[in-house]
């Protein structure tokens, strides 16, 4: 047994002995290369060509082999070292690159750093710098083409999240503290608001300019059939999340296009949320908000946007007059236990005048104090909401809560299955739009 773990232990010895030495070839072969061809290639140079069958040996033939040789053995030292050279040269400067890269990464964490610091300091015109440098680094994070895609995004990503976090940072103003533990009743609203408060219209256009800056990112110009087209921008791959927000202030995102998960859950709109002409690739969460309406002019608004993801709506509760006209549900909508108490009703307040609805809608348990529209009559057309027929008829829920006003509804039959939807509305195929649109009993 003591021998054979000496044996071992031998060829273990050996083994490492020859993983060093090949370790060390590694790291000099220019120079043994260089050494092997000058002791083989100078004295092939002066012996072999006397040796070689049928050559003259007339001094100047043998002269002009040796020489040959010897040129071929200058070119290849030649390309040898300038292929080494061209090697150390490659190596320097991927180095200064890498280099130059961690300091510029490097450069960016610690402006990032700084720029987090400043959001939390006492002067607002410190914070909005902090915003700014923010948003920047999003951009220059986006635009580095030395990082794959998805470090790109997940470096944008981090910041993304601070910004949105601001938003949904308390405002440790007194008096806008003292009218958010008092919503219910909308205490001193107006002196709270007031362009006399500094300190909150500090605040306010401070959060509204981050919107600004997230906004028109959120959308890239293209034409389309002749028509202006929301594409996809270049903060569109970021999700974005809102969530117990107090927007104490109008918020803007028409024309905007999320390709990613918006979340607006549990937040509070104090004014107008304006989302027309927008584009939700995933599902989009208002769960829960509250849309109050504290101004003449409160909307929220969706009209002429596209939800390719569901829409959530549920448990929400709209004191402002909402507007869905000719908007695109692709998905699941629902507006399940939600409660729509428009405080200064006019024509239309809840109008889904010509949208279009491919997945299912829902009204269940929802409390209505005024009717939504689904269908208008003009002068130059009939406008209705149309709702697909390749949707499981059940996936269509109108029965509100008991208190509440009663969708008018009607029955269509098609295909020996019973779609309930409301009055004036009709049926149609999303997937071939051209056909005939259903608009009672066959």
């Amino acid at each position: 047994m003591t021998k054979m773990l000496e044996n071992r232990e031998d060829a273990s010895r050996n083994s490492s002995w020859w993983k060093k030495v090949i370790a060390w070839g590694g790291k000099n072969w220019f120079y043994i290369t260089l050494c092997l061809l000058a002791t083989i290639g100078v004295p092939c140079a002066f012996f072999v060509p006397p040796i070689i069958p049928g050559l003259t040996n007339d001094g100047n033939t043998v002269v002009s082999v040796r020489q040959g040789i010897l040129a071929v053995l200058a070119g290849a030292l030649t390309m040898l070292t300038l292929s080494e050279t061209h090697r150390k040269n490659t190596h320097e400067k991927d180095k200064n690159n890498r280099d130059h890269t961690r300091q510029v990464y490097a450069e960016r964490r610690s402006r990032y750093t700084t720029a987090v610091e400043q959001l939390a300091n006492e002067k607002a015109a410190v914070r909005l710098g902090g915003i700014y440098t923010l948003v920047g680094l999003v951009d220059e994070w986006l635009a580095d083409e030395s990082l794959p895609k998805d470090k790109q995004k997940e470096e944008g990503q981090v910041i993304i999240n601070n910004l949105c976090a601001y938003i949904r940072s308390p405002f440790p103003i007194g008096e806008v503290q003292e009218y958010i533990d008092s919503l219910s009743s909308f205490p001193n609203y107006k002196d709270i608001y007031s362009e006399d408060n500094a300190a909150v219209r500090e605040e306010r256009d401070i959060r509204q300019s981050i919107l600004k800056e997230i906004q028109s990112r959120l959308r890239s110009m293209g034409i389309s059939n002749n028509n202006d087209a929301i594409q996809e921008g270049p903060w569109s791959i970021f999700a974005f999340n809102f969530s117990s927000a107090l927007f104490f202030y109008p918020v803007d995102f028409s024309n905007s296009y999320f390709s990613k998960s918006i979340t607006f859950l549990g937040s509070i709109f104090i004014d107008s949320a304006d989302f027309e002409k927008s584009t939700f690739k995933e599902t989009a969460i208002f769960d829960s908000a509250d849309f109050y309406g504290a101004t003449k002019k409160s909307k929220v608004s969706f009209n002429e946007s596209t939800f390719e993801g569901c829409a959530h709506f549920r448990d929400t509760t709209f004191m402002s007059p909402l507007y869905c006209n000719n908007t695109t549900f692709l998905n699941d909508a629902s507006f399940e236990s939600s409660g729509f108490y428009i405080k200064r009703p006019s024509l239309n307040t809840i109008s889904f005048v010509g949208a279009k609805f491919s997945g299912g809608l829902s009204f269940k348990n929802t409390h209505l104090e005024y009717l939504p529209v689904f269908s208008l009559s003009t002068q130059e057309n009939f406008h209705r909401a149309k709702f697909s027929y390749n949707t499981p008829p059940s996936s269509y829920n109108f029965r509100v809560n008991n208190s509440s006003k009663i969708i008018p509804l009607q029955e269509i039959k098609y295909k020996n299955k019973t779609y309930i939807i409301p009055a004036g509305c009709a049926l149609f195929n999303p997937d071939n739009p051209s056909l005939p649109e259903i608009l009672s009993t066959l």
